[in-house]
């Protein structure tokens, strides 16, 4: 399996047009040899990702029925997906298979590319 593509978008938030430029190429690229990306350069306090972390393993350690009270419902699309987040990974796979150069959104031929 190979890695995960870290991009550093500070040269993205602070940088010239150009640097701009050799970020998204580097986005585009990751998203398209791999699926996903790591970032770094976001300027996200180490401290808050550090809690969030921790708020995200406490929730996913509560049992099943405490999740499922704070699902998803009607009216919004946030909360506990449980088994459907499973039908999600099945439908990209599927996806996936029917584009597998990683094209999901199809640009209309004028588009600037």
């Amino acid at each position: 399996m190979s890695r995960v593509p870290l991009v550093d978008i500070d040269p993205f938030l602070n940088g010239t047009p150009a640097d701009r430029d050799a970020v998204a190429r580097r986005v585009d690229a990751a998203c398209r040899d791999s699926g996903f990306l790591m970032v770094s350069g976001h300027g996200v306090d180490a401290e808050l990702l550090t809690r969030y972390e921790q708020h995200l393993s406490a929730f996913f350690a509560l049992p099943l029925e405490e999740k499922q009270r704070i699902g998803v419902t009607r009216d919004s699309n946030r909360g506990w997906r449980g088994r459907d987040a499973t039908a999600l990974v099945a439908f990209a796979r599927r996806l996936h298979a029917a584009r597998p150069h990683g094209a999901v959104h199809d640009r209309p031929q004028r588009h600037p590319r």
